[in-house]
């Protein structure tokens, strides 16, 4: 009897064949428009679905990856979710939200 996989990794398994499935379609409207020599609408609103996804994915992974940082006194958090910065003490929320307010702002000059 071969034995069963936990159903963590099926679910894993799952959602990597169902994003390689989303690719190679991906990648046949992209040949079958090269061919044509334009994309057609539903073809752009597909390609830009699996562009945004994979922009997300991305998101996700560089997020994961990094470590928290106090966006006051840009040190290391030991906790990434922590409420305050245990060298600072800054609220991270408030902090957070006005880096975002401030970045914004600088991008729409």
């Amino acid at each position: 009897m071969a034995a069963k996989s936990p159903a963590g990794s099926r679910s894993r398994t799952d959602s990597t064949s169902l994003r390689l499935l989303r690719l190679e379609r991906a990648l046949a409207v992209l040949l079958a428009a090269a061919l044509r020599g334009r994309l057609q609408l539903p073809e752009r609103r597909l390609l830009q679905k699996v562009l945004a996804e994979l922009k997300k994915q991305r998101r996700r992974q560089q997020e994961a990856s990094q470590k928290g940082r106090c966006p006051a006194c840009l040190s290391v958090l030991p906790k990434p979710r922590a409420r305050r910065c245990p060298w600072c003490g800054v609220l991270l929320s408030e902090a957070r939200r006005a880096a975002r307010e401030s970045a914004s702002a600088g991008a729409r000059r």
